[in-house]
């Protein structure tokens, strides 16, 4: 069985499945969408802020995450890591040694 990739671009998206509203009007519709409608729902993972960098790095490459929630004891969101901040964090380390 073959198995096609097809990538479906913006210009094809307006051109043939876009006929009976405008594009306005359909940008319209689902900018006025609560966010659940497109949120990420499996694979969740947030990072307390004592969690340890070692396992911030070990969550980056399990999960291929970009961006981690950082939390507090509340469970309150208090920041963001990201997989780029952390490579910088590291490589100036070693400069510094």
């Amino acid at each position: 069985q073959a198995h096609f990739a097809y990538t479906v671009d913006l210009f094809t998206f307006v051109t043939f499945y876009v006929e009976q509203e405008t594009l306005p009007e359909i940008v319209k519709q689902l900018i006025a969408q609560p966010v659940s409608t497109i949120m990420t729902k499996r694979h969740l993972a947030t990072v307390e802020q004592d969690t340890d960098i070692e396992r911030v790095l070990a969550i980056f490459a399990e999960q291929r995450f970009k961006k981690l929630p950082v939390k507090d004891g509340h469970e309150r969101v208090v920041g963001v890591i990201s997989r780029g901040e952390l490579v910088r964090y590291i490589v100036s380390q070693l400069l510094q040694e």
